[in-house]
């Protein structure tokens, strides 16, 4: 089985995958980059000096419960979770692993390792307290792919 590792941004963008040593992680993974509102703008997606990914997919939504009235198109969107979930489902057919960040590393990654475990990836056993919005968003979506 693949397995789907969730790290903060400032281990992805200094090439620290130091995580990848104890789950021997071979060949290109896959990345799942998980970004602020804006922050596009502010940072590249180029990360080639560290790593050759088979594919990145980049996203931006905020960390944010359903209940914060006045921030909801700052949550994730259901094309955003269908996106997510269609990158994971190839991904695991092609066998191939998955690195997922945020700013943290812990909340809107953590959500995407917990539905992903849910799928049949690998649990990596990595810190994760998963935003519970964004993984109910991604399993209601799942029917959708």
């Amino acid at each position: 089985m693949p397995t789907i590792i969730n790290y903060d941004q400032a281990s992805v963008y200094n090439g620290y995958m130091l995580k990848t040593e104890k789950h021997n992680i071979v060949g290109a993974p896959v990345l799942i980059q998980i970004f602020d509102i804006c922050s596009l703008q502010r940072f590249p997606v180029i990360l080639e000096p560290y790593f050759k990914y088979a594919n990145r997919y980049a996203f931006e939504f905020l960390d944010i419960d359903e209940g914060m009235e006045g921030f909801e198109e700052c949550r994730i969107q259901d094309d955003q979770a269908i996106a997510i979930v269609r990158a994971l489902k190839t991904a695991k057919e092609k066998d191939q692993n998955v690195f997922v960040h945020c700013f943290a590393g812990v909340a809107r990654s953590g959500a995407v390792v917990e539905y992903a475990v849910s799928i049949g990836f690998d649990d990596p056993n990595v810190y994760r307290h998963p935003n519970e919005y964004v993984l109910e968003t991604l399993q209601r979506v799942e029917s959708m792919v």
